[in-house]
C-alpha cells in the first residue's frame, strides 16, 4: 500500500492530548483533528454494501419493493416537539417495517433464526461511564444477549444519534415511495454466511434478516471472509427464549471461502470508480457528536472501524469511521423512502462482527473476570479476551513470514489512545497461551495504525539493534511483529474511496508488536535505580542518533522503562520508536516526516509547542524532553510505594494547552525563582538526588535560552545546539555522569 498524500500533518495536540474529555472540549479539538479527513458523500446503497457487506442482489430485491411505515407512528414522529420523544415511534416503525421484510424474504439460515438487534436508549438506563468520560448517546445498537447488562462501548455495534430540527428536514417534494436502482450496478456474491448471535430491542424487536430465501444465496458479501478461532461462549439468561443463542465473539470457529460473480444490475448505467463532482460537506455539530461516540467505540478495544447513523427528523445519513478517515453516505428521507430504512436496519442486524468493525483477532471471554478497583473500568473491559496474533515476522528472520501465531490472554490495558484520525495505539499486558495453559511470564502487545509513509516501528528497532548492538540491552526486545494493509484487512474504505474524495487523506495500516514487558519508571524501586535507568536511556538515545542516524522524537515518561536483571540490577529501556525519524548528514529530519505531529504535551520542547507548522525537530529538543521527564519524576514519583502521585498545581499547565505549556516551561527555565518554587514540591526521596540534577540542567537550558535571545540577529549562531549549550556532553556533565563507550564501536 502506498501513501496517497505527501502533505505534512500540522502540529496539533489532538483529542488524545486533552486532560478533560467532556464533550465540549473533545468536540472543539476533534473538529480540528478531522479537518480535511472527511469525504464527499457516497451513494447510500454502495455504503451499505461495502461497510456492512449486504449483497447487491438482495439490496435490489429489497429496494425494488414498496414498503410502508405505520401512519400513526409516522405522524407522531413528525409532530413531536422534543427529541427524546422520537425514540419510541421510530422504534415502532422500524419493528413493523422489518416484520414486513421478513414475511417476504425470511431469514438467512438456521443459525440466524433468533437473530435480533437490541436498541438501547439513554432514557431508562442513564449514561455510559468510562475512566475518562460519561456519555449519553441517544440510541445504541448492540447484540441482544447483552440486553440485560449495563451497556459498555465494547459491545456497541452502531450508534444512532437523533436530532429534531425544523420542518425543512421533512421529505422534499416529489420524492417517491420507492427508489430506483439504476445507478447501483456492481458485483454480487454467492458465498454462504452464518450468524449465531441473537438481537432484541428496548421496547421492540428488530429481527435480523439474512437472505436465505434469496435464490442467489447469501445476503452478505465477502467482506468478512477472514475469521479466527474463538472460545466457546455460554449464553446469558434473558427474559425471552434464547435457547439457541450463544454470545457473539468477533471471530468464529472456522474460516469461510467465497466466490464473487460480476453480474451487472443495470448494463445501461454501470457504476464508475470515481464520483465526478464530489461535494464535501462541512462536519456540523450534530456530526461531531456522532464522531465523539466513534472515538469511544474505537477506544474500547482493538476495533478496526465503526459506523454511526445520524437521523435528523426524517433525514438519515450513514457515517463510517476508521483511523484514517471519515466517510458519509448520501442522505435519504425514511418517511418517503422506507425501502432504504429497511435496507439499513437489515444490514445492521445481519452483518458479521468483522463487518461491524470488530477486530477478528480479538475474541471475548465467556465470562468477564472481576476487575481490581484500581483498574479504570473502561480501559479494562477487554480483560479476559484472547488475541490471536496473525502470522508474524520474527526479528531473526525479518524478511520472511514465520509460523508464529501465538494466542494471547489480555490481562490489563496499559495504554489506550483517545483519538479518532490517529495512530490509535493500544498497549496490553498479555499472557501467552501454550497448549491451553497461560504462561506466567507476561508480554506486551501493541497495536497501532501508523501512516504508510512512515518507517514501521519493528523495522526501526531491528535496524537499531543491527547498527548499535552494544546498546541492544537498552532497546525493546521484539518477539514478533505483523503488518496488515487496509486491503488485507478488507476495510470498507478501500472500496469507498473509489467513490468519493478526501482532501488530505493519508493512508494508514495496522502494525502489531509482541514485545517483552518492561516496568514503568515509578515502579523502579528507588531513586538511585531511577537515576541509572534515566542515564541508560539518555545514552542509548544519543547513540541511536549519532550512529544509527535515528531521532526518537516522542520522549515521555511512558517511553522510558526498565527491566530487572538476574543479578538484581536494573537497565533502562528506551521504548516506543513508532514516531522516530531518520536524519540526514546535516542532522535534519527527513522531509517526509519532518512536520508530522510528534511529542507528548507535558514533555514537548518549547519550540515545538506551536499550532500549525512547527520548526524542524532537533536533537536538542529531545534533550529538553528528558529534562521535563526528570522534573515530572521528582514531583510525582513515590519510588518506595511504586506509585505516581497527582500532578501538583505548579506544573499542571504542562498538560493544559500548548500555549499554557509553553508559557509555564519558559517561566521555569528563564526564572530561577520559579524553578526553585517548583523544586520545593519535590518528593522527599528525590530532593538529595534528582533536585541537584534538575538545578544543573536548569542552568544549562537557561544559558541556551539566553544565548538565543542575545543572538537573534546573528546568522552564525548555532540553532542546533542553542549556541553550543545544549549538547549530549554538557547534558551528561550536568548529571555528573561520564558517557560510556562514547566513541567505541562495541562494549
Amino acid at each position: 500500500m502506498t501513501n496517497t498524500s505527501q502533505s505534512s500533518t500540522p502540529n496539533r495536540r489532538g483529542v488524545n492530548g486533552l486532560v478533560d474529555h467532556t464533550y465540549k472540549n473533545v468536540a472543539a479539538q476533534l473538529k480540528e483533528d478531522i479537518e480535511g479527513k472527511h469525504s464527499s458523500t457516497v451513494p447510500f446503497l454502495d455504503f451499505v454494501h461495502h461497510v456492512w457487506g449486504l449483497d447487491r442482489s438482495l439490496l435490489q430485491k429489497i429496494n425494488d419493493r414498496e414498503w410502508k411505515l405505520l401512519p400513526d407512528k409516522l405522524s407522531e414522529y413528525q409532530n413531536t416537539k422534543y427529541e427524546p420523544q422520537l425514540y419510541e415511534p421510530f422504534a415502532a416503525m422500524a419493528e413493523a417495517l422489518i416484520q414486513e421484510v421478513e414475511k417476504v424474504f425470511g431469514k438467512a439460515s438456521k443459525e440466524a433464526k433468533n437473530a435480533l438487534l437490541y436498541f438501547w436508549n439513554h432514557l431508562g438506563l442513564g449514561s455510559l461511564k468510562t475512566s475518562a468520560t460519561r456519555r449519553k448517546p441517544d440510541m445504541l445498537a448492540i447484540d441482544a444477549i447483552f440486553s440485560d447488562l449495563s451497556p459498555i462501548w465494547l459491545f456497541v455495534r452502531q450508534v444512532l444519534e437523533f436530532k429534531r430540527t425544523s420542518d425543512s428536514k421533512s421529505t422534499p417534494t416529489g420524492d417517491t415511495q420507492t427508489t430506483s436502482m439504476s445507478s447501483f450496478a456492481d458485483a454480487s456474491t454467492s458465498s454462504a454466511r452464518t450468524r449465531s448471535s441473537s438481537r432484541a430491542s428496548d421496547g421492540f424487536a428488530i429481527p435480523g434478516l439474512p437472505a436465505s430465501a434469496i435464490a442467489s444465496g447469501s445476503g452478505l458479501s465477502s467482506h468478512a471472509d477472514t475469521q479466527l478461532p474463538s472460545p466457546s461462549i455460554t449464553p446469558t439468561a434473558l427474559a425471552f427464549d434464547r435457547s439457541q443463542i450463544t454470545k457473539p465473539s468477533p471471530a468464529s470457529s472456522h474460516k469461510r471461502k467465497s466466490t464473487r460473480s460480476h453480474a451487472t444490475c443495470n448494463a445501461k448505467r454501470a457504476r464508475t470508480d470515481v464520483v465526478q463532482n464530489p461535494v464535501i460537506r462541512k462536519v456540523n455539530a450534530d456530526a461531531l457528536q456522532l464522531a465523539v461516540y466513534a472515538i469511544d467505540c474505537l477506544n474500547a478495544s482493538t476495533r478496526h472501524f465503526t459506523a454511526g447513523i445520524l437521523i435528523d427528523r426524517c433525514e438519515v445519513s450513514l457515517w463510517y469511521y476508521d483511523r484514517a478517515c471519515i466517510i458519509r453516505s448520501e442522505e435519504f428521507y425514511f418517511d418517503s423512502e422506507p425501502n432504504k430504512l429497511a435496507i439499513m436496519l437489515y444490514a445492521m442486524g445481519n452483518c458479521t462482527e468483522k463487518q461491524a468493525g470488530f477486530d477478528p483477532h480479538l475474541s471475548l471471554p465467556a465470562e468477564f473476570p472481576k476487575r481490581s478497583r484500581k483498574l479504570p473500568n473502561f480501559w479494562q473491559d477487554v480483560i479476559g479476551a484472547t488475541f490471536s496474533f496473525p502470522p508474524a515476522t520474527s526479528p531473526q528472520n525479518a524478511s520472511k513470514s514465520t509460523i508464529l501465531s501465538p494466542l494471547l490472554r489480555i490481562m490489563e490495558t496499559i495504554f489506550s489512545y483517545r483519538g479518532l484520525i490517529s495512530r490509535g495505539t493500544m498497549v496490553y499486558r498479555v499472557a501467552p497461551i501454550v497448549k491451553g495453559v497461560e504462561i506466567n511470564e507476561h508480554e506486551a502487545l501493541k497495536t497501532s495504525w501508523p501512516l504508510c509513509s512512515r518507517h514501521l516501528e519493528a523495522r526501526t528497532i531491528q535496524t537499531l539493534v543491527e547498527i548499535i548492538p552494544q546498546w541492544k540491552d537498552h532497546l525493546p526486545e521484539v518477539i514478533a511483529s505483523a503488518t496488515l494493509t487496509a486491503e488485507e484487512l478488507e476495510l470498507p474504505r478501500v472500496e469507498l474511496l473509489k467513490l468519493c474524495s478526501i482532501e488530505r487523506f493519508e493512508d494508514r495500516w495496522l502494525h502489531m508488536l509482541l514485545m517483552k514487558l518492561y516496568g514503568k519508571l515509578w515502579e523502579v524501586g528507588s531513586v538511585e535505580a531511577f537515576q541509572d535507568v534515566f542515564v541508560d536511556c539518555v545514552e542509548c538515545h544519543h547513540h541511536a542518533y549519532t550512529t544509527s542516524r535515528t531521532l526518537h522524537r516522542d520522549l515521555s515518561e511512558n517511553n522510558l522503562m526498565f527491566k530487572k536483571c538476574d543479578d538484581g540490577d536494573v537497565k533502562g529501556i528506551l521504548n516506543d520508536w513508532d514516531m522516530a525519524s531518520k536524519v540526514d548528514e546535516t542532522d535534519q529530519v527527513e522531509s517526509s516526516t519532518a512536520q508530522h505531529c510528534t511529542g507528548t504535551l507535558p514533555f514537548m520542547a518549547r519550540d515545538l509547542l506551536v499550532d500549525g507548522n512547527p520548526p524542524p525537530h532537533l536533537y536538542r529538543h529531545d534533550l529538553e524532553s528528558f529534562f521535563y521527564i526528570l522534573v515530572w519524576a521528582a514531583l510525582r514519583y513515590d519510588f518506595k510505594s511504586g506509585t505516581r502521585l497527582p500532578t501538583p498545581e505548579c506544573i499542571q499547565k504542562w498538560e493544559s494547552s500548548m500555549e499554557d505549556a509553553e508559557d509555564a516551561k519558559n517561566m521555569m527555565i528563564t526564572s530561577g525563582k520559579r524553578l526553585k518554587l517548583i523544586l520545593s514540591h519535590a518528593q522527599p526521596q528525590s530532593r538529595n538526588r534528582l533536585v541537584p540534577w534538575i538545578s544543573s540542567l536548569g542552568d544549562l537550558f537557561y544559558d541556551g535560552s539566553d544565548s538565543e535571545r542575545r543572538s537573534r540577529d546573528n546568522p552564525e549562531w548555532d540553532s542546533k545546539t542553542q549556541g553550543g549549550f545544549i549538547t549530549f556532553e554538557k547534558f551528561m556533565n550536568a548529571l555528573d555522569r561520564k558517557p560510556r563507550h562514547l566513541n567505541s564501536p562495541s562494549l
